[in-house]
Parts: C-alpha cells; sequence; structure tokens
C-alpha cells in the first residue's frame, strides 16, 4: 500500500515539472521569457572556470558555451567559429567603455612583438581627437612614446588636414616634449608645415625666432626687412665748394624694402632725401663710395664723413674717409688735355642706432686756391649708399 501510495506522489510530481515551461531558483515565479531564471540578492552565477589551454581543448564546443578564462581573466564564448570575449572580438572591453583605478604600477600596458602597432586609433570627424591622453598630477604625462630601436617613433600622428599631434597644458608643464638622448636622433621630427603661435611667442612677419633665456624658452623678435641702395649724384646738388662742408644727396634708389631712405629729387627739398632713418632698435651695417673731380687746382684736403643724428639730439660723425692732393691727367686717344684732380673714397661701418636715428654722407673739400669748386662724378658704380639691418635688438 505505501508504494503505491510513493509511486503515485512521484507521478504527480513529475507531471508538474514536465508540465512547466521554465524554472525558477530562488523565485517561485521565473520570467516567462526565461528557461532558467536565477535570482539572488546577495550570490552571483558561476560559470565553469578554466585556463585558456583547458578552454581551448574543449571538444566540438557548442554554438553560445561561456566558460570564464582564469588566464585572461575575461568571460568567453563560442561564436561557432572562434572562442571570443563578451563584448567584442578580440577585447574583455565592450564600448564605450570607461574604467577608473587605483594602482602604482601600469594600468593599462599593450604590447606587440609584430610588425605592426600596439594601438591604433581613428576618429573621424571635423573635431576631437583619435588619442586623448590627460594628467591631472604635477608630474604627469598625458601621452608618452618611446622607441629603442634605431629607427622609427615614439609618438606619431598623421592627419591630411586637420593637426596631426596636438598638446595642450593648463599648468606649468609642457604641452608636447621630446627627449633623444643619442646625438644623432631628432626630439622633434617634422614632415610639413611647422606653425608656432600662442603664449609669449608673439609671432609676426619676418620676425625670427630666438631663445630668450637660458632655459630655451622661444621667442619671435620682430626682424623688419630694411635695405637700401641709393646711387648717382642729383644733377641740381652736384658742385661742391671750398671749406664748405655739403650732404651728399643721390639721384636714384636701386632698392628700399622698408621704405626708410629716398633718393633727392632735383629740387632738393625734403631734408631727408639721400638720408637713412632707423625704422627700430639694432645694428645696422653700412656701405659707401664717392667720387669727384676737378680741372682748376689740386684739393688740399677733402673729408667724406658718415653723420648720425640721434633722434633729438645733435649729429655725431662716426666714420670719416679723408684724401690728400691726389693730381692726375684726363686724356684721350694718348693725347694729354688737361690736368684733373680725382678722388674716390670708400668706406664702411657698423652702427648701434635707435629708431628715429639719421644717418647720412656729407663731403667736404679744401683747395690751395680759395673759392674753388668742384663736381661729383657721374658714374653710378662710383656713387652709392647703401645700409641694411643686422641684428634687431
Amino acid at each position: 500500500m505505501k508504494n503505491i501510495f510513493l509511486t503515485a506522489i512521484i507521478q504527480i510530481i513529475a507531471s508538474i515539472t514536465f508540465a512547466q515551461n521554465n524554472i525558477g531558483i530562488g523565485t517561485n515565479t521565473p520570467d516567462a521569457s526565461a528557461m532558467l531564471d536565477v535570482s539572488s540578492t546577495n550570490k552571483g552565477l558561476l560559470p565553469p572556470r578554466m585556463t585558456t589551454a583547458q578552454r581551448n581543448a574543449i571538444a566540438s564546443p557548442a554554438k553560445g558555451l561561456l566558460v570564464y578564462d582564469t588566464g585572461l581573466n575575461a568571460l568567453y564564448h563560442y561564436n561557432g567559429t572562434v572562442w571570443a570575449a563578451v563584448g567584442g572580438v578580440t577585447s574583455p572591453f565592450s564600448l564605450p567603455y570607461t574604467g577608473t583605478i587605483s594602482t602604482p604600477s601600469v594600468a593599462f600596458s599593450v604590447s606587440n612583438t609584430g610588425g605592426g602597432e600596439a594601438i591604433a586609433a581613428t576618429k573621424s570627424g571635423a573635431t576631437n581627437a583619435a588619442v586623448h591622453g590627460r594628467a591631472e598630477g604635477s608630474l604627469g604625462i598625458g601621452v608618452k612614446g618611446t622607441i629603442t630601436q634605431p629607427t622609427g617613433y615614439g609618438v606619431y600622428g598623421t592627419n591630411p588636414t586637420g593637426t596631426a599631434v596636438n598638446g595642450t597644458v593648463t599648468g606649468l608643464g609642457s604641452a608636447l616634449k621630446g627627449e633623444a638622448t643619442n646625438p644623432l636622433a631628432e626630439a622633434l621630427l617634422v614632415n610639413g608645415n611647422l606653425r608656432l603661435y600662442g603664449g609669449n611667442t608673439n609671432p609676426t612677419e619676418g620676425a625670427v625666432l630666438t631663445s630668450i633665456n637660458a632655459q630655451g624658452s622661444a621667442f619671435w623678435i620682430a626682424r623688419p626687412k630694411v635695405a637700401f641702395r641709393l646711387k648717382g649724384i642729383s644733377f641740381n646738388r652736384r658742385l661742391f665748394y671750398d671749406n664748405v662742408a655739403s650732404r651728399v644727396f643721390f639721384q636714384q634708389e636701386d632698392y628700399d624694402l622698408g621704405g626708410n631712405s629716398e633718393p633727392t629729387s632735383d629740387d632738393g627739398v625734403a631734408y631727408t632725401s639721400g638720408t637713412f632713418i632707423a625704422p627700430v632698435n639694432g645694428i645696422y651695417a653700412f656701405d659707401y663710395s664717392f667720387g669727384i673731380e676737378t680741372s682748376i687746382t689740386p684739393f688740399t684736403n677733402a673729408e667724406l664723413n658718415l653723420i648720425k643724428i640721434p633722434a633729438g639730439s645733435v649729429e655725431e660723425i662716426v666714420d670719416t674717409n679723408e684724401f690728400i692732393n691726389s693730381y692726375e691727367f684726363s686724356s684721350e686717344n694718348g693725347i694729354r688735355w688737361y690736368p684733373v684732380t680725382k678722388l674716390l673714397l670708400k668706406g664702411s661701418a657698423q652702427l648701434q642706432l635707435k629708431a628715429n636715428d639719421m644717418v647720412f654722407l656729407r663731403f667736404e673739400p679744401t683747395f690751395s686756391l680759395t673759392g674753388t669748386a668742384c663736381a661729383a662724378r657721374y658714374e653710378e658704380d662710383v656713387n652709392f649708399f647703401s645700409g641694411r639691418l643686422v641684428v634687431p635688438e
């Protein structure tokens, strides 16, 4: 009788079990969409755990089979072809991924012993970056690249239309740092256009990049294009008189890059005609030549002076060429026609000038016969005055 009753109870339980469409563990009301519903507030679901070798040794794994790889510390599933980490084909991370960790060692490390990149990032679109590194510590580094091979790049960036490498710093650090300990290596290699601006660099057209301190901080120093050459003597200012110091006025202008000198006009009105006016403080170099002749009487003496007039001050003689009693005959076809004295005075000087300082030439002849006059020679290559800015301050 007891056996009949026990058999009946088993048949009833079996009928209930086979009739149920899903099973609940920890719950009496399993979700209708789940064949197995495990419910707990203090325990989890633990899949089979094994090494990578053990996982790969599973014979004919079913598509969707789940195991936890203890070597790679990731949950893997078989996708019908290969074992893949849950969340990606070959990565244990799902995208987008954000992680935080506090560790004295490397938080994320990737090593590639083959010929490809260890990390490759591609960003489509007009803004934002493919790789963005941010360091908030006082000695931290946003992005650091190290190359130990004879060739290659520690950090390499390419962008056909935008910025290849961009560094930003809001503290006292360096936005971008390149360091090469091998004297044959390059700390920074740029293939293409290079632009330095912002901060205290003070970029301006024609400026020269130079160091402003012992730490190598760079600064754009304005270097205007300053160069001129005047030649030929003004016809109306060609005569020079005994014991009279006269400014040398030039007729033509070969070039004047900065617009800082003027050739004289025949009316000789402009005070700056034949005069150079320094546009900025700096060191300037000048070259000059002056030829003159007379057929009346030889010179007793003659001086060609380079004159500087500091802005708001009195003039200074900064260079002097002196010529005494040169006498020769002018001849034509081997026949001596008349005696003539010819002078050719040349000089060069480097001057430290302030902005608006003026520089010009002045000639003073002395004759044995009082009141005698002489004339400047017409050859353009004989009479010229040129100058240029060498070093701006």
